[in-house]
């Protein structure tokens, strides 16, 4: 919606930016609305939302060009007025929101004092969230929890499959052969780097892989980092599509597994054992298909452990209960599973539990809980209760959910290359939602491009962490991975 008649210098009256209607329970309308605003001049002004009806609205403010946050009156004792200072060469994006009941609300601008007025220009409501250049920049607006947005950092140039964050470090893998900073400059890293996760920065740690990285995960007791893909040396030496490093040193230690015969796509670490997930049909000559067990120290195969999906693994998590698989699969030794199955620790033996009925691309656990990220037709989202193996909830989408994670706080967070989520097409291929009912969180929605777009994500409780195949976040540049700093609990 244009902004109306501008002020003069001798007339205050409001001009209105945009009317619509907020429902918190989306029966009359959806539960958030953006629209875009120029202000009438440089200096302060003042934002005001008047309502008809019985909603409890809130409102943010950012910069169309940073995406930065202006204001938020989240916790203003006026949640439906701001006053403060607006410069004429930006354009802003407003976000509003319904904490609670359902009203028709107009947005009205005027300058504090007199002011001499400025064109806008290009103003209206953001109603194309496909289009790269058009989006508003909202970065993240959180209604219940501490508010966080993506930062600016360094870029992989090119497509990144696994993020894992250890300490203060951030390790990113995937298809690319160099990084490069904001302002330009270039860094050799092939296929897998790491990053200060507080600076953005790049570390020293800059082994030379000779293909790429699918999977990352971390022993138990935090000091050694194993690496899968389709790689077959490291730093020159012999270590096929599996390797380890000490996380102190960065050194490549001396696990060295017999080697998988094709890409590896999951592992995942217990004190006993590391459990691989892929492409494969054999390790070292002896049949293991699609998902085995190595020793954690040597890499050697571990006789005892045999189960038989059907096809491809594409995630893994291990707990008490077993070790669940997630793939492309319809069967898991020789039992109809489709998607998703169970297995003991030891032996790999059949343990019961409910599939999902499509392919399985990422698994995350809290600790009673299992996550699922599902792909097409569509795509969904599902929970399972980790101790009987029963499906808690599933979600729709227009498109694959092929990411999840989850730490302590309410949500869980999935990436994928969605934008409709049970018919709300607020969704932009990345969203969080209530742990205990799947529910999105519509205040928390960022705008991420790409074509498969959000590969991976990993959460801590003091910062969110993805890597995929886009260029944008939040209409910033920011290629194969973003950090979004701050609490999320």
């Amino acid at each position: 919606m244009a902004v109306g008649p501008v002020a003069s210098a001798q007339d205050v009256t409001p001009v209105q930016l945009d009317s619509d209607i907020v429902d918190h329970d989306k029966v009359d309308g959806r539960r958030w609305e953006r629209f875009l605003f120029d202000p009438l001049a440089s200096g302060v002004h003042t934002i005001r939302f008047s309502l008809d009806g019985d909603a409890d609205i809130r409102f943010s403010i950012f910069e169309v060009s940073s995406g930065n946050r202006v204001a938020t009156t989240y916790r203003s004792a006026t949640p439906g007025t701001w006053t403060g200072e607006l410069d004429a060469s930006e354009q802003y994006s407003v976000g509003v929101w319904a904490v609670s009941g359902s009203a028709s609300y107009t947005a009205t601008i005027e300058p504090f004092e007199p002011v001499t007025p400025v064109t806008p220009v290009n103003s209206g409501k953001d109603k194309d969230k496909n289009n790269d250049v058009e989006e508003t920049g909202s970065g993240g607006f959180d209604s219940d929890e501490a508010i966080f947005t993506s930062a600016r950092t360094w870029n992989a140039a090119g497509e990144v499959h696994r993020v894992l964050a250890v300490g203060n470090t951030l390790y990113v893998g995937g298809d690319f052969t160099e990084i490069y900073g904001p302002g330009g400059k270039k860094l050799k890293r092939n296929y897998l780097a790491a990053f200060n996760r507080s600076t953005g920065e790049p570390t020293d740690f800059a082994p030379e892989l000779d293909n790429n990285v699918r999977a990352l995960a971390l022993s138990p007791d935090e000091k050694t980092l194993y690496v899968g893909g389709a790689f077959i040396k490291v730093d020159g030496r012999s270590r096929k599509r599996v390797a380890a490093f000490d996380v102190r040193s960065g050194a490549l230690t001396s696990f060295d597994s017999p080697g998988p015969n094709s890409a590896l796509r999951a592992i995942v670490v217990t004190d006993e054992r590391v459990y691989l997930g892929g492409l494969f049909t054999s390790i070292g000559g002896r049949d293991r298909k699609h998902v085995a067990a190595v020793d954690p120290a040597t890499g050697a195969l571990d006789p005892s452990f045999i189960a038989s999906p059907g096809d491809n693994v594409k995630a893994l998590v291990a707990g008490p209960e077993g070790l669940w698989i997630g793939g492309d699969f319809s069967r898991v030794n020789g039992v109809q599973r489709r998607g998703l199955g169970l297995v003991d620790l030891v032996d790999g033996s059949l343990k019961p539990s409910d599939d999902v009925t499509a392919e399985v691309i990422d698994l995350a656990a809290s600790n009673d809980q299992l996550f699922v990220a599902v792909g097409g037709p569509g795509g969904r989202a599902a929970a399972f209760d980790r101790a009987t193996g029963k499906e808690q909830w599933t979600i729709a989408s227009d498109g694959n959910f092929q990411a999840v994670d989850v730490d302590t706080g309410r949500y869980v967070y999935f990436g994928g290359h969605y934008e409709i989520v049970e018919g709300n097409r607020d969704a932009d291929r990345m969203t969080r939602h209530d742990k205990r009912t799947g529910k999105m969180d519509v205040s928390w929605l960022p705008l991420v491009n790409g074509i498969r777009s959000v590969n991976a994500v990993d959460v801590t409780p003091d910062g969110l962490y993805i890597g995929g195949d886009f260029s944008r976040v939040d209409l910033k540049p920011q290629e194969g991975f973003a950090i979004f700093p701050g609490l999320t609990r």
